[in-house]
């Protein structure tokens, strides 16, 4: 691949097609004198802005989804780790040891369904998703874990792997959007 179209595709996760092409042409015509670390510097920096631009465009709308994706998330995996697999039956020992792939499913259609939602913003949505549960657990993990002499790193590296089903989620989303 070159590098115009890996910087078009990460712009388009953040804008339209058209505009994506046209900054990366106005980046790869500068980049000829200001070369290869400035080029991929302001592909970041524009999707960065990019980004923000639309979480901020209307954010209460942005956190609406996030908490709803929130709950979403929490009823799937409830519905499916305490309605179908009760402790102590077949079903249980089976799913635990599958737990981390019903999680990852979990995770994915909840960034489906919040990218869906918010056409144009998929990724600041999903990323809202995202952060909700991760603020969540860090609260939790320092209202009550405190106490213990437990490394707590692991945990909440542990929450932010599971989570990046929710961001694929929103990238499929975006990309049956702009093909």
């Amino acid at each position: 691949m070159r590098k115009d179209r890996v910087a078009e595709w990460i712009l388009q996760l953040v804008c339209a097609r058209e505009r994506a092409e046209s900054t990366v042409g106005d980046l790869v015509e500068t980049a000829a004198t200001r070369g290869e670390v400035w080029f991929w510097a302001s592909v970041w920096r524009t999707a960065a802005s990019l980004f923000w631009q639309g979480l901020t465009s209307d954010p209460r709308e942005i956190l609406r989804l996030a908490f709803r994706g929130f709950l979403l998330n929490l009823s799937l995996l409830a519905v499916f780790f305490l309605g179908f697999a009760a402790p102590g039956t077949t079903m249980h020992r089976i799913l635990s040891f599958f737990s981390f792939i019903v999680s990852y499913i979990c995770h994915l259609e909840v960034g489906c369904w919040v990218a869906r939602r918010a056409p144009g913003r998929e990724l600041q949505a999903c990323m809202a998703t995202i952060f909700l549960p991760m603020a969540v657990g860090t609260y939790l993990l320092l209202a009550f874990a405190l106490d213990t002499n437990e490394p707590q790193g692991s945990a909440m590296f542990d929450v932010m792997l599971n989570q990046i089903p929710c961001l694929l989620g929103a990238i499929l989303v975006r990309k049956r959007a702009t093909s």
